[in-house]
């Protein structure tokens, strides 16, 4: 077999793998129904929307209650913390049974359509989160906590 033909065969093998390890569309939707039935169960949280790019990427849009209701700059801190929280444990659990998901991207908004700020995590931030059983270890949860706030950006 020339080289040529290896390369083509090559080629379908990752391409078959790939799509294999992709998050079908019926699990996006229960992942994403899923993780905006734990965010909005927060107090913190007013709305939440998950759901997943054709990358397998995870984009979650908060609301934070506090923001909405005029609170003050102490209360956004506190409850920004918590906010953070939740959806890094969204995306840690999903990555947790489905470790081909993408990046998450993070977005608080003032409302459903204006960003006021943004942050990311990364999968391999993700895999670096140790188990027991199903229970994450809390300190590499701290650590991953604090990667996503260095990331979070302020919009202007």
């Amino acid at each position: 077999m020339n080289v040529k033909c290896w390369l083509i065969i090559l080629a379908l093998a990752s391409f078959i793998v790939s799509t294999a390890n992709a998050i079908s569309d019926s699990d996006k939707t229960s992942l994403g129904m899923a993780g905006e039935s734990v965010l909005t169960s927060m107090p913190e949280i007013l709305y939440a929307d998950v759901s997943f790019g054709w990358d397998d990427s995870m984009d979650i849009w908060i609301v934070p209650t506090v923001i909405a209701t005029g609170g003050s700059q102490e209360e956004i801190s506190e409850d920004l913390i918590k906010i953070i929280a939740g959806a890094m444990g969204v995306y840690v659990g999903t990555y947790h049974e489905y470790n081909d998901v993408g990046q998450m991207g993070l977005t608080i908004g003032a409302d459903k359509t204006k960003s006021i700020g943004t942050a990311y995590c990364l999968p391999e931030w993700a895999a670096e989160v140790r188990y027991n059983g199903y229970t994450p270890n809390e300190d590499d949860l701290g650590n991953l906590g604090l990667k996503i706030l260095g990331t979070l950006k302020v919009s202007s």
